[in-house]
């Protein structure tokens, strides 16, 4: 097409570039619709790059694009950006005195109509150091001017376009964006607060910024604020987040040191009950068996007597002690893994009374062992045993002589439990409510004054959630307890 004769066809733009008015639609020299709303670089590329204007006046002579050719001449008056097309070198001269007067009545009109929005908009956000971006389908494009802190923090950007990355400008923004995009999807008015976060200018100047979405129906907006500037409390909350971040690292690595000074500490403790379990066996097993021996106990007086027996309940104590202080130190620092195989039940309760069986006939004690010949049940068959162990060995402890120890098993649906009930001391609600926790050892003496470490529970407690498996007890005072395990199948 050949440009139409005294053309005037003008173009209002806001600084960011988005274009608010026309003037004269009918004279548009173009063969493409130019409308409202419309983002200017987009519909003509070649004001890419133009947009915040920087000087007042621009004049673009011998201008060809788009079938148009001849002048354009750009006037802002810092709020607001008008283009206008000329055919011929002439025309151009006359609308610079033309467009001055025209943007002076269009102001003044502004005023008196009070419409004057869009400048008050952006003379607030640049007094209150905010920058300020409108989402579009395009990205984010910059409202009203830069303000002085990011010439601060980014004295060489290069604004060859009014559009913003704002992820790659402020890395920080990465972890808000998606919520303010899952917020803008909405047709839900709302906003959202980033938190704070630092940039450092190359003179080493912080400037703590804040950012801000607003979800206005159709309008989308962010806007990052200088807290430094507006909000100097703001700035000291954020010194003692530091601080006390810097408080929280140094607890950290304190409890890490402690960690490692604790797992040396079991490291030595498991050492130290393992190398001494052989020589507290052979010990044991050497009393044992003198007294054991009717020719060696002939030899004896009734007091030397009593005194070996001593000695070998003695032994007893102190290699289940050593026996469940490798377990413990294994179990709570050490990695521990299971392996579950198919264990006959009724066999491994049977192993376990049959240690027991010395203890069990000093207390007189009877047990009924109720438990189906046949039943399988998948665990780790050491772990479990120690379980078992232990159960039994708390029921004999605080049993009275004579009294009754019963085991129980019962298959249902989903899990097989297991109940070892003993008439004994039993416990109170307090003590049940901490004898299997982790940070709680409680030591009780049997009715034979029977020592204790007071972790049995405990073990038996870990060796259990390895298992999945869950124990509960039900007791009460000089009726004895119950423990029962529910162990899936």
């Amino acid at each position: 097409m050949t440009c139409k004769e005294n053309t005037n066809f003008c173009i209002l733009v806001e600084t960011c570039g988005k274009i608010v008015d026309i003037l004269h639609q009918e004279n548009n020299p173009f063969d493409i619709a130019i409308e409202k709303g419309m983002q200017l670089d987009q519909v003509l590329p070649i004001f890419h790059g133009y947009f915040p204007l920087t000087v007042e006046c621009l004049s673009l002579e011998n201008m060809s694009f788009e079938n148009f050719s001849g002048n354009i001449l750009l006037q802002t008056n810092r709020l607001e950006t008008e283009i206008c097309f000329f055919c011929k070198p002439e025309e151009m001269k006359q609308w610079k005195d033309i467009y001055q007067r025209h943007n002076q009545e269009k102001l003044i009109s502004k005023m008196l109509t009070k419409s004057m929005d869009t400048m008050i908009s952006n003379d607030v956000l640049n007094s209150l150091g905010f920058m300020g971006f409108e989402k579009n389908a395009q990205g984010f494009v910059l409202l009203g001017n830069i303000p002085n802190w990011f010439n601060k923090i980014f004295p060489d950007y290069n604004y060859s376009s009014n559009k913003f990355v704002l992820e790659d400008i402020f890395p920080f923004l990465e972890v808000f964006l998606p919520d303010v995009f899952d917020m803008f999807d909405t047709d839900i008015e709302n906003k959202i607060y980033s938190g704070l976060w630092t940039e450092v200018s190359p003179g080493g100047d912080e400037v703590i910024l804040q950012a801000t979405a607003i979800n206005n129906k159709s309008d989308k907006y962010i806007f990052i604020e200088s807290v430094s500037e507006r909000n100097p409390q703001k700035h000291a909350d954020l010194q003692k987040s530091r601080e006390l971040s810097l408080k929280h690292q140094q607890l950290l690595k304190t409890e890490e040191a402690l960690r490692e000074l604790l797992k040396s500490r079991e490291q030595f403790i498991s050492i130290f009950a393992h190398d001494i379990k052989s020589p507290l066996s052979g010990v044991y097993s050497l009393v044992d068996f003198l007294m054991e021996d009717e020719n060696f106990t002939a030899l004896l007086n009734e007091e030397y007597a009593e005194l070996l027996g001593v000695i070998r309940r003695n032994l007893s104590t102190v290699f289940d002690y050593t026996n469940q202080l490798y377990d413990w130190s294994n179990l709570n620092f050490a990695k521990m893994d299971v392996t579950k195989t198919p264990t006959n039940l009724r066999q491994m309760f049977n192993d376990v009374l049959v240690s027991f069986s010395d203890k069990v006939h000093l207390k007189d004690i009877k047990v009924e062992l109720d438990v189906p010949v046949d039943i399988m049940v998948n665990v780790d068959a050491v772990f479990f045993k120690n379980v078992i162990q232990n159960l039994i060995n708390n029921a004999l402890k605080f049993s009275y002589h004579k009294g009754l120890i019963n085991i129980h098993v019962q298959e249902q649906e989903q899990f097989i439990q297991i109940s070892i009930a003993d008439t004994g001391v039993g416990m109170d609600k307090t003590v049940m409510e901490s004898i299997f926790k982790y940070d709680t050892k409680i030591s009780t003496q049997g009715t034979d004054g029977e020592m204790g470490t007071g972790i049995g529970l405990n073990i038996v407690k870990r060796i259990l959630d390895l298992h999945g498996a869950t124990i509960s007890v039900e007791s009460e005072l000089q009726k004895g307890s119950t423990f029962i395990i529910q162990l899936q199948k």
